[in-house]
C-alpha cells in the first residue's frame, strides 16, 4: 500500500476519508474500529501504521448530511494540513458515482485511479479517463 511505503520512507502521511457514503478506510488503519470514529473530525487520528494519520467521520453516519457542506469541510481539512504533512491521500467515492471527487480536484497534485479487476468495466475506465482529461487533472 502506498501509504505504508511513504511512511516507511520517512514521510508524514495524512489519509483523508472523502467517501462519506461508504466509509471503509478506517477499517484498515485503526484497529478494532467497525464504524468510523466521529469524535472531532478536524483532528487527525493515530493509526496502526507509524507516520500515518487519518481524518474520518466527515459527514458519515447521518442521512441529513449536506454533500456540499461535506466537500467544503474536506477542502478545509486539506488546506489546513497541507503544510503539516509530506503526503495527503484522499480516498474518494468512485469518480462516476458522485461529483464529490471532482470537487476536490483543484486541491490535488496528482490523481491515481484505482480499478477493480473483474468489476470495473473498460467502458467505465475510459469514461473516467475522459472526464479527468476534461478537468485537466494531473493523472
Amino acid at each position: 500500500m502506498n501509504k505504508v511505503v511513504f511512511a516507511e520512507g520517512g514521510l508524514n502521511v495524512l489519509f483523508v476519508n472523502c467517501d462519506s457514503r461508504r466509509a471503509r478506510i478506517h477499517r484498515y488503519l485503526i484497529a478494532d474500529t467497525p464504524h468510523p470514529p466521529v469524535d472531532d473530525v478536524l483532528v487527525p487520528r493515530e493509526t496502526t501504521i507509524p507516520g500515518v494519520h487519518l481524518v474520518t467521520g466527515i459527514g458519515e453516519g447521518s442521512a441529513e448530511t449536506n454533500p456540499i457542506e461535506v466537500v467544503a469541510l474536506q477542502q478545509q481539512i486539506i488546506d489546513a494540513y497541507r503544510g503539516s504533512y509530506h503526503v495527503i491521500l484522499l480516498d474518494t467515492a468512485p469518480f462516476l458515482a458522485t461529483n464529490d471527487a471532482s470537487e476536490l480536484l483543484s486541491r490535488t497534485d496528482l490523481v491515481t485511479v484505482v480499478v477493480r479487476s473483474g468489476r470495473t468495466t473498460a467502458e467505465s475506465a475510459h469514461r473516467v479517463a475522459e472526464v479527468l482529461e476534461r478537468f485537466a487533472a494531473p493523472v
